[in-house]
């Protein structure tokens, strides 16, 4: 049996002959660039929602037109409420991403805060607060979701096996230590010979 491969750049064509006939098959080629998903940086986009959760609880301390911010406090609000929910989703259904613990710490601390936001928020003790009212519904809905999310990360970090995980990822630190050594057992075992 003989094999050729033949690539043109987009497709690779496998020809090969058997005893009653010739056999060809075409292969396109898979743009691995396109498809992918991007590299995510939890860090900064967890970062970024804390910052928007503290900007908007100290939105709600001001004594400002309610009129003119209760719909951008709204449209902020329901962003970081459906943000989160993605964020976790993923690192909830990615149990091998490194670092997945450290990054569910950091959401839970943002996750706190966020409820903390919902409960000001429902409260109505501030007039922007007061003019949010007539969502309370989805407000209380959202708080109860992420209160439950809240649970959940606790949950995953309380589990041995994430906590196993963690413990298990080798320290940078650690990394060129060991590599140094290595390093300096072959320069050892290089003079003896």
């Amino acid at each position: 049996m003989t094999i050729d491969l033949t690539d043109n750049g987009k497709e690779v064509t496998a020809s090969y002959y058997n005893a009653t006939r010739r056999v060809k098959c075409s292969v396109r080629k898979v743009d691995t660039v396109i498809g992918m998903n991007p590299r995510i940086n939890y860090d900064d986009n967890i970062f970024l929602l804390q910052t928007m959760v503290k900007t908007l609880r100290s939105a709600l301390t001001l004594d400002v037109d309610p009129e003119m911010f209760k719909d951008k406090i709204l449209e902020d609000i329901f962003f970081i409420d459906s943000t989160f929910m993605k964020i976790f989703s993923q690192l909830r259904d990615n149990p091998n991403l490194i670092r997945r613990a450290e990054y569910l710490k950091a959401l839970l601390r943002a996750e706190t805060s966020f409820l903390e936001l919902l409960n000001d928020t429902i409260s109505a003790q501030r007039p922007l607060a007061e003019s949010l009212s007539p969502f309370s519904h989805k407000l209380r809905a959202s708080r109860d979701s992420h209160a439950n999310t809240v649970s959940e990360i606790q949950g995953i970090l309380r589990d041995p096996e994430e906590q196993s995980l963690e413990e298990d990822v080798v320290s940078q630190q650690e990394l060129n230590f060991l590599l140094q050594e290595q390093g300096d057992d072959s320069d050892e075992s290089g003079e003896d010979r």
